[in-house]
């Protein structure tokens, strides 16, 4: 007989990978053709995660993306996954969840 093991909390609960999303391309890809120049140049992190929880989507380049580019933010959002998720990781932050545990 063979116990399911479950976690406890989801990964996202713990890490907010929309943050490291959003520190990825502020620090990488710096293009404001591309990407919101009021979202990167601001150095209010409060402001920059408010911005990504009340967004309308489950993409959080959504929020950064201008809106000639917002087409592309699927197929954006999987290349950052596949070729900069250990940076993405690096600059990621606890959750607000995770800071109350």
């Amino acid at each position: 007989m063979s116990a399911d093991i479950k976690p406890l909390f989801q990964f996202n609960t713990i890490l907010n990978l929309d943050m490291g999303i959003y520190y990825t391309i502020k620090n990488k890809y710096h293009n404001i053709e591309v990407f919101r120049k009021e979202i990167l140049d601001s150095d209010d992190a409060n402001f920059i995660e408010l911005e990504m929880h009340i967004r309308d989507t489950i993409n959080p380049l959504s929020v950064l993306l201008n809106d000639k580019y917002a087409n592309e933010a699927e197929s954006l959002y999987e290349d950052l996954l596949k070729n900069e998720y250990e940076s993405i990781l690096n600059l990621s932050i606890f959750s607000s969840f995770f800071k109350i545990l």
